[in-house]
């Protein structure tokens, strides 16, 4: 289990979160982390960071950018920033590319399929091609911290109106 903190890093548990260890990824904030096949990833203030030996060494791979949420669907891999909006890359975090969602912050990612849904200070943004295109939903109250799908299902969490059901 890897679990992200607030100026703390990266901390990993072998035992079911029984106890913890810090990895070297030990200074910052992680905003949140996500994995694909051996690889995890982290978002910072600095950017994105992968390991691919459980935290032992850490790589940076999405460089200056303050990233708030990352999220993963297949082959390709989102990142939401502060300043920039969404950022793709198809190649596990080799390169990146800023999408045309370039308002920020971007805060939340959710995946069902083709579509993905992304919680910004300015609502909620979809794609139904794999991130290629983006177009703003009617929800434009934010920012949205959270998003999660359940079945045809989506819950927004927002700062000042609770959750939203779709």
């Amino acid at each position: 289990i890897f679990a992200g903190t607030n100026f703390r890093g990266v901390y990993l548990s072998t035992n079911f979160g029984t106890s913890w260890t810090q990895t070297s990824a030990n200074n910052g904030s992680i905003y949140s982390l996500a994995i694909s096949g051996g690889n995890i990833f982290s978002a910072t203030d600095y950017g994105v960071y992968f390991s691919t030996n459980n935290g032992t060494n850490w790589t940076q791979t999405l460089n200056d950018r303050s990233v708030k949420s990352l999220a993963i669907s297949g082959s390709r891999m989102f990142a939401g920033t502060y300043y920039y909006g969404i950022y793709l890359s198809t190649n596990n975090g080799t390169t990146w590319t800023q999408t045309e969602v370039t308002l920020g912050p971007v805060w939340s990612f959710a995946i069902s399929g083709s579509n993905i849904f992304a919680g910004s200070d300015y609502g909620i943004f979809h794609s139904t091609d794999y991130g290629t295109t983006w177009t703003q939903t009617e929800v434009t109250v934010g920012p949205i911290w959270s998003l999660a799908i359940s079945g045809s299902n989506i819950f927004a969490g927002t700062n000042e109106y609770g959750v939203i059901l779709s």
